[in-house]
């Protein structure tokens, strides 16, 4: 049970976190710095944020217990970082030199570009949620499983236990009342 939330439940909630950092917190500063909705500050500090997380995540989550077909799409997914972060360095280096016109042609660029990065990561890691989720799945009918063996095994032992003392109880019951006569 504990491998259940330990190795399948937590590293959801960190793939959702890096889904999300790529696919939302990346994509949405570009979105709104195009439109002027985020200043060049604000943008910076979301692109340093989400390459931290997704860093530092991505790292807690391949310590957890991985299953060989789970190593091998983790594998895939490292792959697909590389293209993804150097895109984002990238963006970060034209955010930290450019402004004005220039600026919104260079986002424009970026704006529909990174889609083609990141897509596919959250794609592989959408893949490898529902492997979570069936590797979960497995693990609960292994429990429930012992569980019931378990169940089978330790009725009987009770009866037998609880039968087999009813006559020791009679015995010494007969010998107590022999002592006190």
């Amino acid at each position: 049970i504990a491998t259940i939330y330990d190795d399948r439940i937590v590293p959801l909630q960190q793939l959702k976190v890096i889904s999300d950092d790529y696919a939302v917190l990346v994509i949405d500063t570009v979105n709104k710095t195009n439109d002027k909705r985020m200043n060049i500050n604000q943008a910076l500090e979301n692109l340093q944020l989400a390459t931290d997380r997704i860093d530092e995540t991505w790292t807690t989550y391949k310590q957890t217990k991985l299953t060989s077909k789970e190593k091998t799409l983790a594998n895939e997914i490292e792959a697909l970082f590389v293209p993804a972060d150097l895109k984002i360095d990238q963006l970060r280096r034209v955010l930290e030199q450019k402004q004005g016109q220039e600026l919104d042609i260079l986002l424009d660029q970026f704006d529909g570009n990174l889609y083609d990065v990141i897509d596919p990561i959250t794609e592989k890691i959408h893949e490898l949620i529902e492997l979570q989720l069936d590797v979960a799945r497995q693990e609960r009918e292994e429990a429930r499983s012992i569980v019931t063996g378990i169940f089978w095994v330790f009725v009987p032992i009770l009866v037998l236990t609880i039968g087999s003392m009813l006559p020791i109880r009679a015995l010494i019951s007969k010998a107590i009342l022999s002592a006190i006569k």
